[in-house]
């Protein structure tokens, strides 16, 4: 818990000084005093025409799309493709309007798609979509195809209530102040500033780092009203339908439960354990002090908490992640550019790599950017990917005064609601680490277990599995060997003999299995949420 909560704190600090840009200064002031002024007179960005009344184009485009984890359909079918959208957008009115084309294997999809309020309206060309991803989908059901189909849905309304809180800031007040709350505990002594240069540079190493986070811890416990309040209306920032007051008084209950506990130490000694594994080779944040100047962000740290260090095989992974960010000019003509690069290992054989590149251009009328990400998920030996990403998004956006929108008028005879006829979820969803599990045959409880197919659970976890006649199934990893038999519920996992509570049978030819032996005897954390009815497996 208290490694949980001061990791907490160190991502937020990362974060919040890798979204702090440019800082203007015209008296010889500390440094430390020069970036709070700045915090408190920051400039609140492109005209919000830009994100109210505008029009641009956005293109995604799946250059690579493989892995075990995307295998079967419809994620499969999205391999290769590329969706572009031509929209207006007029928050004011809760509208936006736009047209879409997605090219997939399958072949050329486009139409048009409305937004009114908390209604989702789309042109026909949908229902060829809808049966292409669910071919259970009954479009004969409907009958005539009508002009348009609909949905509603209250949750759009978030989308209105963000934008009018947020449009045309860089960043919201509430993130504003809770920047200074954290730079007010970093003693002044880690900023320099260089007149000849005009730049304030706030530079970290380890013991730098550990001596801030104790500074920010004491200062959340002397100052708990307060950053319970920041926190509180950041998160409400965010997410306007949330209660300001029940978010702030969780987090103060929380936060004198864990001090009541024990908990919560801002000790010197408890910061040094939390970062005794991880390696700063290079922690730096320049400001400039002129209008306009370049401001450059720089992370480099190294991890490893695999072996003494780690006190279960969970808590053991090591890697690297490399943070570079440069802006670049005004906030009504500003450049930037960054590059987030991330190699994370176990202690067994999966590893998580990939690499996040992007570039803007923003002024008060209009904006572009690209935006590049690539990961690659599997075992060491990269013969069993579990995942293998590569997608490019490109978009414009340019601000339009006179912007109109004509939404669709619904009739009973023109349109249909989609809800009536897509078939509610009755069945039980698996998710292995966020992404979900296709089975050729459907999970069922069986006995208060939920029974999967073998094969497409095993190979998700990339394991090789044989058959031997007679009822004989062998799982092999690396790492791990199970042999079980079908109507048998005594099986043996690396030698040691067990005992199932439901034995292995077979079901439309495919042999089913207890989820939750099968994840668990490979390391898994498996959690079942009823209302929803999916199961979570997390491999750390």
């Amino acid at each position: 818990m208290r490694k949980g909560k001061i990791g907490l704190l160190l991502l937020c600090l990362i974060l919040c000084l890798s979204v702090v840009y440019t800082a203007a200064a015209e008296t010889p002031l500390p440094a430390k005093q020069l970036l709070l002024n700045k915090l408190k007179n920051w400039d609140a960005g492109p005209a919000p025409e830009l994100y109210n009344t505008s029009s641009g184009t956005v293109s995604y485009t799946v250059k690579e799309l493989d892995g075990l984890l995307v295998s079967g359909e419809p994620l499969k079918s999205l391999a290769g493709a590329q969706l572009k959208l031509k929209y207006r957008f007029l928050a004011p009115e809760e509208k936006m309007a736009a047209e879409y084309e997605l090219a997939l294997n399958q072949g050329q999809f486009s139409g048009e798609v409305y937004l009114d309020a908390t209604r989702l309206i789309l042109t026909q060309d949908v229902l060829s979509l809808v049966k292409l991803f669910n071919p259970e989908f009954d479009t004969g059901s409907i009958g005539t195809p009508p002009q348009y189909v609909y949905s509603s849905n209250p949750e759009i309304a978030q989308i209105w209530e963000y934008m009018a809180v947020n449009s045309g800031q860089e960043i919201p007040p509430e993130l504003r102040e809770l920047l200074a709350f954290i730079v007010e505990a970093v003693p002044g002594q880690y900023f320099t500033t260089s007149l000849i240069n005009q730049k304030v540079t706030l530079n970290l190493d380890r013991e730098g780092l550990e001596d801030v986070l104790l500074q920010i811890l004491q200062k959340v416990k002397n100052e708990d009203e307060r950053f319970a309040d920041l926190i509180a209306g950041l998160l409400t920032a965010y997410a306007p339908g949330e209660n300001r007051a029940d978010i702030k008084r969780e987090i103060l209950d929380s936060l004198e439960k864990s001090d009541q506990d024990g908990s919560f130490k801002e000790s010197e000694d408890e910061i040094q354990e939390l970062l005794k594994n991880i390696t700063i080779n290079q922690l730096s944040w320049e400001i400039p002090l002129l209008p306009g100047g370049d401001s450059k962000f720089n992370l480099d740290l190294a991890f490893d908490t695999v072996g003494a260090a780690a006190t279960s095989e969970a808590e053991a992974w090591r890697g690297g992640i490399k943070v570079e960010a440069l802006t670049s000019g005004p906030s009504d003509n500003k450049t930037g550019a960054y590059t987030i690069i991330f190699d994370i290992r176990d202690a067994k054989s999966l590893s998580i790599e990939g690499q996040v590149d992007g570039k803007y251009r923003q002024t008060d009328k209009d904006a572009n950017s690209d935006f590049r990400v690539r990961v690659l998920a599997g075992d060491s030996t990269g013969t069993n990917p579990f995942l293998k990403l590569l997608l490019e998004v490109q978009s414009e956006v340019k601000a339009e005064q006179n912007l109109q929108i004509n939404i669709p008028v619904l009739t009973e005879t023109n349109s249909v609601n989609l809800d009536d006829y897509l078939e509610k979820p009755s069945g039980i969803s698996v998710l292995v680490d966020g992404m979900p599990v296709h089975f050729d045959v459907e999970p069922f409880i069986e006995d208060d277990r939920t029974m999967v197919p073998l094969r497409n659970l095993a190979e998700t976890f990339g394991c090789e599995v044989t058959w031997t006649e007679p009822g004989r199934i062998d799982l092999k990893r690396e790492d791990i060997s199970i042999t079980m038999y079908i109507d048998n519920p005594v099986y043996t996992a690396g030698g040691i003999e067990k005992t199932l509570d439901v034995p292995p049978f077979i079901k439309d030819g495919r042999t089913m299995v207890p989820l939750r032996f099968i994840a668990e005897e490979f390391g898994c954390r498996v959690e079942y949420e009823e209302t929803t009815k999916t199961v979570f497996i997390s491999r750390s």
